[in-house]
């Protein structure tokens, strides 16, 4: 997802393109893999709670998928439209992020009286690179 389908998504869905909004919009249109807030505000010159609710905002919209928690920070992923669904193992020391395509419960879309279900498996190790 490019910055362009980010802030056209906003628009699409009423929203108003402010100056943090389309800051975050190309920060998170630049990022590989897994990121949370605390990455944003260690790269951009923005007020927290503007970051905040702009990270509610694009999830609500459905531009990021919030994915894991890890250490008190939530990770997030750009939600992409048709891209296959996935899991992802991070690196407990550097944080380094893969993608895995190998999902352990199918069994999730069909609870009863539950519709648009939606599950995250966390899946933690230590990289090659930390080992």
């Amino acid at each position: 997802m490019t910055t362009k389908t980010i802030i056209e998504s906003i628009k699409a869905q009423g929203g108003k393109i402010t100056k943090t909004r389309k800051a975050v919009a190309k920060y998170i249109a630049s990022c590989k893999g897994l990121f949370c807030a605390k990455d944003i505000l260690a790269n951009l010159d923005i007020d927290t709670v503007s970051l905040y609710r702009t990270i509610d905002l694009f999830v609500e919209m459905g531009i990021l998928s919030p994915t894991v928690q890890l250490d008190g920070n939530q990770y997030y992923e750009l939600h992409t439209h048709g891209e296959d669904h996935h899991h992802h193992v991070i690196c407990k020391k550097c944080k380094k992020t893969a993608c895995v395509d190998y999902c352990p419960t199918t069994t999730c879309q069909n609870v009863p009286g539950f519709t648009n279900v939606h599950h995250s498996v966390s899946m933690l190790g230590i990289c090659n690179t930390c080992n």
